[in-house]
């Protein structure tokens, strides 16, 4: 289950929201996940919708469903030359995965949940590094990554 979803450009002033997804912002008929950072960054689903739990939260905020063969796209790509990080409160299935939170084109990074466990790759090409304790099947996280022209981060671990 995804609560919600924040992506952030960097610069040394501050940090800047590209791209906002909030649960209770997530059209399920139709598909569209409209983004409230006031960049029209909207998402789109393809294949099979995912569905939206009104009270999955631990405040009864809502939450969207992915089962592994949803997936949304951003209908304007983030620039490879901007440095960004994402943040999102998931609580995964037991023994899901493997769940692509971002990704690309071979080579772009790759942030998924597999098995429960946090993993990072340039996609198609190299695996950058992977958790060996699984998250939390009960509750929901907050995971961060963060990427840059030059290395990635994950939950505070450079790779």
């Amino acid at each position: 289950m995804l609560l919600a979803v924040l992506v952030t450009s960097q610069t040394a002033q501050a940090q800047t929201p590209l791209v906002q997804f909030k649960a209770a912002n997530y059209n399920a008929g139709s598909g569209l996940w409209t983004d409230s950072s006031g960049n029209n960054n909207n998402a789109s689903a393809s294949g099979t919708y995912p569905t939206l739990v009104a009270t999955a939260s631990p405040n009864g905020s809502p939450a969207v469903v992915f089962n592994g063969a949803n997936q949304l796209q951003l209908t304007t790509a983030i620039p490879t030359n901007v440095s960004y990080t994402i943040f999102a409160f998931i609580k995964p299935a037991v023994g899901a995965g493997p769940y692509a939170l971002c990704g690309g084109a071979a080579g772009a990074f790759e942030y998924r949940i597999n098995n429960s466990k946090q993993d990072a790759l340039r996609q198609q090409q190299l695996d950058l590094g992977s958790e060996t304790m699984a998250m939390s099947t009960t509750a929901f996280s907050l995971i961060d990554a963060t990427v840059t022209t030059t290395r990635t981060a994950a939950n505070g671990t450079c790779r």
